[in-house]
């Protein structure tokens, strides 16, 4: 990674520490939809499922969360959020509208049960390296192991600095948002999946993975360098029970699979209504 590019990097809790620990919440205060999919967070796009075009949610809404979309919310801003080389905090993601953090992950680093803050991956293994070059462009560099992965989240949902409970999920519904568009530049042979996730229980003790993972909802692999405007009703999983509630989103996901180098950039980051205006907090 070109350090002096970086013009911010920095620390806290990451949403992906112990993901190779798939165990069960031990509190259950939401019902969690499926139990199926990889231990990635990314991976092909799927052709099942669906999407909810109303603002009914598809968990069980107790006890945290609250209701509404006040100015305060919108902007994302947590005062306590600290960045650091894994996790940017929403102070320092100008140019990415409602995304709270951005958070990179990878086979490696999360399977040593730690965040990916500081972590230099040796020979062999999985290596990430986000950085913010300019204000509204993340970049995500490495290598990735074979059956390995790295990515990048986009979180939009609100939740507390140990990432262990949901205290608002993100309601694309409510704000009239029904697409999303952003540009990659440089995307490797293997591709980058977009793929989002959508809050399947509001605590999540044992792992903060629990309260959105699985499934994850996929839209396609990019694989060429360019705009992509995807259309959340074509996010699918591969099991057709699954439904997509657009009300209680979680977060996005660029994710890469597949052994090789990868050094792709993403800026231009927007949502749009059914109309193509943007939706701005």
């Amino acid at each position: 990674m070109n350090q002096n590019q970086m013009i911010h990097q920095v620390t806290t809790l990451s949403v992906f520490a112990g993901i190779a620990l798939f165990t069960a919440c031990a509190s259950n205060n939401g019902t969690s939809v499926g139990s199926a999919g990889n231990a990635n967070l990314g991976g092909a796009a799927g052709t099942g499922g669906a999407v909810s075009t109303g603002g009914t949610a598809a968990i069980s809404m107790e006890g945290s969360a609250t209701e509404g979309t006040d100015s305060a919310n919108d902007s994302g801003t947590d005062p306590n959020c600290v960045s650091n080389d894994a996790l940017f905090c929403a102070a320092n993601l100008l140019g990415f509208p409602f995304v709270r953090v951005a958070i990179k992950s990878s086979d490696y680093c999360s399977y040593l049960g730690t965040t990916c803050s500081g972590v230099i991956a040796p020979a062999g293994e999985t290596s990430v390296y986000m950085s913010q070059p300019k204000a509204g462009t993340l970049c995500l560099t490495g290598t990735v192991s074979q059956d390995g992965y790295a990515l990048l989240a986009l979180e939009v949902a609100e939740k507390t600095l140990d990432r262990k409970k949901i205290l608002q999920p993100f309601d694309a519904f409510k704000r009239g948002i029904t697409q999303l568009t952003l540009t990659i530049d440089s995307p490797p042979a293997q591709g980058v999946d977009l793929a989002l996730n959508m809050v399947q229980k509001l605590e999540c003790p044992a792992s903060s993975l629990d309260c959105f993972y699985p499934p994850n909802f996929d839209f396609k692999t990019i694989t060429a360098p360019g705009t992509v405007t995807a259309a959340l009703a074509n996010f699918k999983t591969g099991d057709s029970s699954q439904v997509l509630d657009t009300s209680v989103l979680h977060s996005f996901v660029l994710q890469v699979n597949g052994a090789g180098d990868y050094n792709f950039c993403v800026h231009d980051f927007k949502f749009l209504d059914a109309n193509n205006n943007v939706v701005s907090p």
